[in-house]
């Protein structure tokens, strides 16, 4: 009878880790927040048994580790051993050829708490007798080997580096041996037999590579200096070499900081590596172990690794200095150098330094126009390496000026008049309702004059009660204004475009009624055309209406320009092919409002038209021709935003078609009722707000660039609903605002 004896071994190996958890303590087994055992155990046939080794526990209240053996996986385990805290190998000599072997190891606390089980790891010894070299090594330098053979129950052995045994003698059986491998380099085998009691075994081998030549080690990394977190360090180890094997047989790892741990498992020597070191320092030295399987040999490398600086500001407003900043960098510094590093500033972001490199760590600065900044710090280390921080600023207009209108005083609509005047339009309460009031202020907001047109003088002689409100004024060729009102002559339910031109001086030179019988016109926007006439738009019994007329205000065409159920014009704009763009909103339900723009030919004919909006109510206020000829439509929206009403603003092309849209406003009502360009290729937008500001709805005045992102925004009011109507240029950073309630300078 012959046995057969195998062998298979499964080893569960444990890696070490660059950088350790805080939380919960490191390796330790006894932390509750631990999910499982961190220590591992390992198993390999060696030293005439089979060799238990087990990672240490790093704790100082560890007592001992206990050992459990089984024959089945999964139960029947027995402790075979309890070992001090230092001790972290066993040999199991109590093994039989045929039979598999599993292990575990718990530690033991000095309140005699026991840990859950390491890893598990198993050993099959099968029936043939099994013969180890140097613990399963591949490769060894030296002719010289340890044998390990387990063949339960065998009397003798004989041992021979040939399978014919020549040169060899049968001997006792024992589980360990020392032995002289043949002569000369290259794979080396060692054969077996034993006897049993009453047979004799087939011969197994085991084979080892024998290399008395060490291999040639080379690391080159490239580059030989550069920052933390920024640059990739190459490591390349493929100018290593061997006298018996490539250099795909050869496996390097490396440990980056020399310290001991090596921070990668065994690879290949032929491939080239790469490492980010996320802290700095100065000098590292690179240590790379290289082994062909028989030897193991290391080289450094050094290398220079600089942490770029921290760099942090503050900026706090100085509340005695309009504008001005205190900008605080104490807290930058260098990890090398600590604080001894030099700051400049770019107060503006613009890209352009404005300090030269100095040590003080804060400055003040005081901003000349309104926008938004991004200041930029770079601190420098001494050796030429910067750090940057930059934040953003808005600087915004504050209130300089601002006249409290009484309930008495409306105000819709102001225009520049060109020499440092200003042109404003709205309505007065009188005892016969509402006027029309014009009033003329300087460029400081000092009265010069003022007129009111009492539309009483139309109609029926019982028509003494009238609402009448202006909507919009503009300067004329002349120097006079023309107003763009409404004459409501409420107990008779009719209402009429009023057109009234002034002189220079607000007096009437002539006016015009517009509209037939019924309550039918709203004016709402006029413009003077290049022939001197004037293009209006408004609505007519819920209709969109635009009117042309001459300079003396006689009618040459009017149009119903659709029909929709509601619909109405906010806005009339001229376009550069003499022919107009106005904007308002259609209602193809009788419900929900869409924004609607509609372009025009010199005689009203519709060339085209667009509908916006969502499943809410959305109201187009104004619209402006862009300097690509496209448009910018402003408007209030139920459909999009943050809640409430939101302020819409959408950008067209030439046809109408949107290119970008943004919505402004927060969870409460937000509105929009004007847009007007700024000098500096930007918008102002003037409306209310119930989200920000300090009253129930406060004015709102907020600058835009070209393409719709929020540079400043302001906001002015008092314990009454306050409607910013319409908003003009001054000078650079300097605005009239106007509304219901007052009429402020912003600057």
């Amino acid at each position: 009878m012959k046995i057969k004896i195998y062998c298979i071994l499964f080893i569960l190996f444990a890696c070490n880790e660059k950088q350790k958890p805080v939380e919960p303590e490191y390796n330790n087994p006894f932390d509750y927040k631990n999910d499982s055992t961190p220590f591992t155990l390992d198993a390999r046939i060696d030293n005439g048994g089979i060799t238990l080794n087990w990672s240490k526990v790093e704790i100082s209240t560890l007592e001992s580790y206990r050992l459990y053996k089984s024959i089945s996986e999964d139960s029947n385990y027995k402790a075979i051993g309890t070992f001090y805290p230092d001790i972290f190998k066993y040999i199991d000599t109590n093994i039989e050829n045929g039979q598999s072997y599993w292990y575990y190891v718990s530690a033991i606390n000095n309140t005699k708490a026991e840990t859950t089980r390491s890893n598990r790891t198993t050993v099959n010894i099968k029936t043939e007798p099994v013969l180890n070299i140097n613990g399963g090594d591949t490769h060894t330098n030296s002719t010289q080997v340890n044998l390990t053979i387990l063949a339960h129950s065998a009397q003798q052995m004989i041992l021979s580096n040939t399978d014919n045994f020549n040169d060899s003698e049968w001997e006792d059986y024992a589980t360990t041996k020392i032995w002289n491998l043949a002569p000369g380099l290259g794979l080396k085998a060692v054969y077996l037999k034993v006897k049993y009691e009453d047979f004799e075994s087939d011969t197994v081998h085991s084979e080892i590579m024998f290399d008395s030549i060490a291999p040639s080690i080379s690391l080159t990394v490239t580059p030989d200096s550069g920052i933390t977190n920024e640059t990739i360090f190459y490591l390349d180890p493929t100018g290593s070499s061997d006298n018996l094997c490539s250099k795909d047989c050869m496996n390097v790892h490396f440990d980056y900081e020399n310290d001991g741990i090596y921070d990668t498992g065994w690879q290949s020597a032929s491939l080239i590596y790469n490492e980010v070191y996320d802290i700095g320092g100065g000098d590292k030295t690179i240590k790379m172990q290289l082994t062909d399987g028989a030897w193991i040999i290391d080289t450094t490398s050094t290398i220079f690794v600089n942490t770029r600086p921290f760099a942090f500001f503050k900026a706090t407003l100085d509340m005695e200095a309009k504008n001005s900043y205190y900008l605080d960098a104490e807290l930058s510094n260098d990890y090398e150098d600590g604080e001894l590093v030099q700051n400049r500033w770019d107060f503006n972001g613009d890209g352009i330094w404005d300090t030269d490199y100095v040590n003080d760590v804060s400055c003040k600065y005081k901003y000349t126009s309104l926008g938004k900044f991004s200041p930029k710090l770079e601190v420098i280390d001494t050796y030429g390496l910067s750090g940057y921080y930059s934040l953003e600023l808005t600087i915004k207009p504050e209130i300089e000026y601002e006249q409290i209108l009484n309930n008495t005083y409306k105000a819709r609509a102001i225009r520049n008049c060109g020499n440092g005047e200003f042109i404003i339009a709205g309505s007065v309460s009188t005892d016969n309702g509402e006027d029309i009031w014009l009033m003329k202020i300087d460029s400081s907001g000092n009265f010069l004059w003022e007129k009111t047109f009492d539309g009483t003088d139309f109609g029926p002689t019982d028509s003494i009660f009238t609402m009448d409100y202006a909507y919009d004024v503009q300067v004329t060729s002349d120097g006079g204004y023309i107003i763009m009102g409404t004459n409501d002559v409420t107990h008779r339910l009719k209402a009429y475009f009023w057109l009234i031109k002034t002189d220079e001086n607000g007096n009437k030179e002539w006016d015009k009624k517009l509209g037939g019988e019924g309550y039918e016109y709203s004016a709402n926007s006029i413009k003077q055309t290049d022939d001197f006439g004037y293009i209006m738009s408004g609505s007519s019994m819920w209709k969109f209406k635009m009117i042309k007329s001459d300079m003396n205000g006689l009618i040459e065409w009017e149009k119903d320009i659709n029909d929709f159920v509601l619909s109405g014009s906010a806005d009339v704009e001229l376009t550069n092919d003499g022919g107009y763009v106005s904007t308002g909103y259609v209602s193809l339900s009788g419900s929900a409002e869409d924004f609607y723009l509609v372009k025009t030919d010199a005689l009203g004919n519709i060339i085209w038209d667009k509908t916006y909006g969502g499943s809410g109510s959305d109201r187009a206020e104004d619209v402006l021709v862009t300097n690509d000829n496209g448009y910018l439509i402003v408007g209030n929206t139920n459909s999009y935003g943050n809640g409430g009403n939101d302020i819409w603003l959408l950008k067209t092309d030439i046809d109408g078609n949107i290119l970008w849209n943004k919505t402004f406003g927060g969870i409460d009502d937000d509105e929009a009722y004007d847009i007007h360009p700024d000098i500096d290729g930007g918008y102002l937008i003037a409306g209310c707000t119930e989200s920000f500001g300090t009253g129930s709805m406060d004015f709102w005045v907020f600058k835009i660039d070209s393409n719709g992102n929020l540079e400043w925004d302001q906001t002015t009011g008092g314990s009454d609903v306050d409607f910013a109507f319409c908003v003009s240029e001054i000078s650079t950073d300097k605005y009239f605002v106007v509304g219901n309630t007052r009429i402020a300078i912003l600057k």
